[in-house]
This record gives structure tokens, sequence and C-alpha cells, in this order.
């Protein structure tokens, strides 16, 4: 958590700042991460953190004929059985098959990706000012482009004079 920006949002001058990422959807995604990974898989749970984007690695794809959007409906398959039934007691566990609708409800920019050929479920959060800096950085290579292009036309007007 240390890796993530604070925010002051309407709060006094000494207080705790909020987390550009909600701790709610941070500790789901882990806690599901957890609970549905495929301990087969001889890999460990991964979280990165970019300048853009958190991804949460779990090993393993969705089991049986689940799909992304069928457990954004919250249509879930127990991969790990008792080992769900004990999170309940040892982990923030909120209930079956309610996690990833809840992260959507707190974040709906989540992403998640289910990759067959890696064998791995991919968990995407988007940083809080990764839309609009990239969207900054196309504009400006736009704005670059155009800049050549008038450029190019001013030269060809001259020539055309010439």
């Amino acid at each position: 958590m240390s890796q993530l920006r604070t925010y002051q949002v309407e709060k006094d001058f000494n207080s705790t700042g909020e987390l550009e990422v909600k701790e709610e959807v941070l500790s789901e995604l882990i806690v599901n991460a957890l609970i549905h990974r495929d301990y087969y898989i001889q890999s460990s749970i991964k979280v990165f953190i970019f300048h853009n984007r958190i991804e949460i690695i779990s090993p393993g794809k969705l089991t049986n004929s689940l799909t992304v959007e069928k457990i954004k409906n919250g249509i879930a398959v127990q991969r790990n059985p008792i080992l769900s039934s004990i999170s309940k007691t040892l982990l923030p566990y909120t209930g079956y098959g309610s996690g990833i609708r809840r992260v959507l409800a707190l974040n709906p920019a989540v992403e998640f990706l289910n990759d067959i050929d890696m064998e791995q479920f991919k968990s995407i959060i988007y940083r809080s000012d990764s839309p609009k800096s990239e969207n900054t950085r196309v504009e400006s290579e736009n704005t670059r482009v155009e800049s050549e292009n008038t450029r190019v036309e001013s030269e060809n007007t001259r020539v055309e004079r010439g």
C-alpha cells in the first residue's frame, strides 16, 4: 500500500488521505486470488504496481466453463472448497460469488483477463490519473503530427510559388 498515492478529500488538514484505489477493491481481489488460484501450478500470486495500473496475477485460468462475463454476473465455481470454507473465519471474506460484483460496483474500470495460454487470471486496476495521462500523450502526439502536416503543407506552398 505504501506504493499507492493518497489524496486529501474534503477532510481536515492533518487527517490521513484516501488511497487512490479503494482498499476494499484491493482486499477483495487479493482474497479472490488466494482462494481461487490453482495450487497445482508451481507459481505465486503476483502484485505489480505500474505508474498507470495495478495488476494482480493469480496462477490458473478460470475453471470449467467460467468466463469473465459469467463471474461479472456473480456466477462462481469453487476450485478450492476446503479453503473457501475456512476463509470465512480467516480472511476478510464477504460472501460466495459476490466479490467481483462488489469490486465492479466500487470501481467499474477494473478489468479481468482469463489468459488460457499462460494459465493465469489477471485483475487490472487502473490508477486514478492513468486515463488522463494516456489521453494527454495521445493528444500531444496528434498535435505533433498535425504541426508536421502543416509544416509540409507550407513547404509545398512555397515550392509551388517558386
